[in-house]
Formats: C-alpha cells, sequence, structure tokens
C-alpha cells in the first residue's frame, strides 16, 4: 500500500460532510510508522528548543499598524526552518511522502485547492492553560487560505488534558473534537471560526493550510462580512 493512500480514501469519504457542515473528523488515515515518525520528531524539536514562542498580529483598524503579541505556552516552527532541517531530519519527507495537500486537492475539487504541499505550521503546547480564543483561519483578504488540515499526535491525550478543539460552524451547532494521536480534522479556513480550550498537557499538532488555485474562487463567509473595528484582519502571523 503506497503511503498516503490511506489519507486520500479517507478524504474522499470525509467529502459530503465537510461541503454540508464545513467541517470532518478523519481518524486512522495515516499510518502507525509515519506517526511515529512525526511524533518523535516533534518530541526531539521540542527538546532541543527548535520551537519559537507563538505571536500573532493585531490590527484596530484597516488603517493601523499590526501590533504583535506573544501567547503563553505555544511554541511553534516552519517546515523549512533551520532549526526543524538539522534537529527533525525526518519530518519533512514525511510529511511530503503523505502528501496531505495533494490528497485533499484531488479529494474535494470543489474548493480548487492548489496542489502544492501547503503552508505548514509545526505546533507544541506546553499545558499550563495554552490555548486559543475564537478566531478565523482567514479573516479575510488578502489571506487565501481555503481549507484548515489539523494532525494530532498525541498518543497519551486524556480528557482531562483538555486542549480540545471546538468548531463553531456557520449557522450550525458547535463541535468538540479532542486531540486524539492520528487524528485529522479538515474545516473551512474561511467560514468555520473556532478555539482551543486550555490545555493541561503537552500536545502536538502540525497545521496544513491549503489556498485555492483559482484567485478569484472565492466564496463568502461570515469573516469576509465582518467589518466592525478591533476584529482580527489575520489570526496568524509567522514569528519570523
Amino acid at each position: 500500500c503506497m503511503m498516503g493512500s490511506g489519507i486520500h480514501d479517507a478524504f474522499s469519504r470525509a467529502r459530503p460532510a465537510l461541503l454540508k457542515e464545513g467541517y470532518a473528523v478523519v481518524d486512522g488515515a495515516i499510518d502507525a510508522n509515519s506517526l511515529n515518525n512525526l511524533h518523535q520528531s516533534m518530541c526531539c524539536l521540542t527538546e532541543a528548543s527548535g520551537l519559537r514562542p507563538h505571536r500573532f498580529g493585531f490590527r484596530r483598524d484597516a488603517q493601523s499598524k499590526a501590533e504583535i503579541y506573544f501567547k503563553p505556552h505555544i511554541l511553534e516552527a516552519e517546515v523549512e526552518d533551520e532549526s526543524v532541517q538539522n534537529v527533525a531530519t525526518h519530518l519533512k519527507e514525511t510529511l511530503e511522502q503523505l502528501d496531505i495537500a495533494g490528497h485533499a486537492a484531488s479529494a474535494f475539487p470543489d474548493f480548487k485547492l492548489k496542489k502544492e504541499h501547503g503552508t505548514v505550521k509545526l505546533q507544541c503546547n506546553e499545558g499550563g492553560g495554552g490555548c486559543f480564543p475564537m478566531h478565523y483561519d482567514n479573516a479575510g483578504p488578502p489571506n487565501r487560505r481555503k481549507l484548515t488540515c489539523l494532525v494530532y499526535l498525541n498518543p497519551e491525550w486524556k480528557e482531562k488534558d483538555g486542549g480540545q478543539l471546538v468548531l463553531y460552524p456557520w449557522l450550525s451547532s458547535e463541535s468538540c473534537v479532542a486531540p486524539l494521536h492520528g487524528r485529522i480534522v479538515l474545516f473551512r479556513s474561511d467560514t468555520v471560526c473556532h478555539r482551543v480550550l486550555p490545555c493541561h498537557a503537552r500536545r502536538f499538532c502540525i497545521t496544513v493550510w491549503l489556498e485555492a488555485d483559482d484567485l478569484h474562487h472565492h466564496t463568502k463567509g461570515p469573516a469576509d462580512r465582518a467589518s466592525a473595528p478591533g476584529r482580527l484582519s489575520r489570526t496568524e502571523e509567522r514569528s519570523r
């Protein structure tokens, strides 16, 4: 069985739910060897201090300069970072073999996703109450994210550890999703508001953001219509 083929089949089965609800939860799609490689890489990266504090930008209005804030207990890196290349040598190769972006583009043609590997964020929540407030991954132009793919790497997670993802689909009931090992969560970046509950134990997550291939292909959601002062103009800032 070719690495990643399980992801393609699972994504295809998840398509109806993703199109109807704006999100889908996929379990058992990643093989055990790949999961082990990713988890071990994240452990090594964290222990070698290869991750940096998460930071984000906030604009009070369209004309204001972004104010930069650091989020406690949240550490992160991009796959292309030197620290990742030096410490987690097999992480990038494993992600490329899984080809999450390619399988998503094939399974969800409605979104006209780019077939490249997408933007990948590696994240460690140290616990201690680390969390994310409600936000959209695409809060409006110039952001072009269409689909968010989360991969959780937490083999010892228990409910008391917290860190659950809470999704608020547009005009639907909220859904609380546990960050179980090997679980993939897919949701619309532009229409599904979400948050992460306080985490009380170390929690790993790899995020893949996929953009629309057609720059003019855009379905308006609540994030596009929000224009009140104080709204987040960008929910994720690269900490470079």
